[in-house]
């Protein structure tokens, strides 16, 4: 504990540093402006200070939420939601630390930091929420691109995860409750609950990207698109020719559907154990 408190007084020393850098040439047109008297070298000055400062402050919250999200991925059993609140006051305290201080004579650095704490907040929460919008301006920090995938990946996830969970309902509903019962009638309301199940699976599942599918593992992506999906997508249009009074034209595509989504839960119960502690990864 008192090692990492030390390497992250140690870490917020060098982003003060480097943060006094970067805003140190807007900081010179603004005592320019002060010796002068040109409004416009100040406004130019401060801004220009704001700017610098602010995105070192940036660069070092995403780097925080970078290795926070690694350290999530790779320990899916350990809480991180204290470590999320610590992440977010230490992405801040440069600017913060800055603040407290009181200087002879007012420089632009110190005028800003209150700006410069504001992006800071402002950068760590789209890092958190949506890092691939930071890509543009600090795709070079460490970590980022990594970060930025396991975020996509987060994103195919929860769509894979719920597309099964709608799909394997949608045809659980489609089964008699009676297993020696080869012929039972659908009532309008299990019917449409169905039709609105599949249909939103079906949705879900095209957000799932191949990538995905194959990282998870190599037979993932051909059982899930051949026999899950496009047996679900052959019931639904099964249940479309019967609304339509094609009677034996929706029986026959409803039972094809039914058997190559059986193929893929017996694949699924195979591979569940495995798959399910991956697929905490990507949380």
């Amino acid at each position: 504990m008192l090692g990492a408190c030390t390497i992250g007084l140690i870490a917020i020393a060098i982003v003060m540093a480097i943060m006094g850098l970067a805003g140190a040439p807007g900081a010179i047109i603004f005592q320019a402006g002060i010796k002068t008297k040109r409004v416009l070298f100040l406004a130019f000055g401060f801004i220009f200070t704001a700017l610098g400062q602010s995105y070192v402050v940036g660069a070092y919250s995403v780097f925080v939420v970078s290795l926070l999200r690694i350290f999530s991925a790779t320990r899916p059993d350990v809480p991180t939601w204290p470590l999320w609140i610590a992440a977010f006051f230490h992405s801040v305290a440069a600017p913060t630390y800055g603040m407290k201080e009181k200087p002879e004579e007012p420089t632009a650095q110190h005028s800003t930091l209150g700006i410069v704490s504001l992006a800071a907040t402002i950068v760590f929460i789209i890092s958190a929420f949506a890092p691939s919008v930071l890509v543009p301006v600090y795709g070079w920090i460490p970590f980022f691109e990594r970060t930025k995938n396991n975020y996509s990946s987060g994103v195919a996830r929860d769509a894979f995860v719920e597309s099964i969970i709608c799909l394997h309902i949608s045809m659980d509903l489609a089964q008699p409750s009676d297993p020696n019962e080869t012929l039972f009638e659908l009532t309008p309301e299990t019917e449409q609950r169905i039709d609105s199940l599949i249909h939103r699976g079906l949705t879900m599942s095209q957000r799932v990207t191949d990538s995905f599918l194959e990282d998870l593992h190599p037979e993932l992506k051909s059982n899930y698109k051949h026999y899950l999906i496009y047996g679900s997508e052959i019931y639904y249009q099964g249940l479309q020719a019967m609304k339509m009074g094609k009677i034996k034209e929706g029986y026959e595509k409803q039972i094809e559907g039914i058997s190559l989504v059986n193929l893929w839960h017996v694949w699924w119960e195979s591979k569940r154990d495995v798959l399910g502690k991956k697929l905490l990864i990507f949380k």
